[in-house]
């Protein structure tokens, strides 16, 4: 059984971190009570915090377009006859998802 939560863990990540192209250092994560996850650049005060659900939400959709597209590669080997539908994906607000898409 899998232990509650109940305060916070910082850990540093092994990678570098790549923000907007770029290399920003050392990011540390940390995993806070009331289910949300935060990220820092090492030395800086700045703070990213994010619920953990949307980041579940994001594995989702990344493990969606990564089956989908494993399909399509199938399809196109000519194994497969009949195309793959697209994955319909509608976890994000659709202003929100175009916003992801260009990033």
């Amino acid at each position: 059984m899998a232990t509650k939560l109940e305060k916070s863990i910082h850990r540093e990540m092994i990678a570098n971190g790549i923000l907007a192209g770029r290399d920003v250092g050392r990011i540390i994560v940390s995993l806070e009570a009331g289910d949300l996850i935060t990220f820092r650049q090492k030395g800086k005060r700045t703070r990213y915090t994010v619920p953990l659900q949307a980041v579940m939400n994001l594995a989702l959709m990344n493990h969606l377009v990564g089956r989908y597209q494993a399909e399509i590669d199938n399809y196109n080997s000519g194994r497969r006859k009949k195309r793959p539908r697209k994955p319909t994906i509608s976890i994000f607000n659709p202003m929100l998802l175009k916003a992801l898409k260009t990033a």
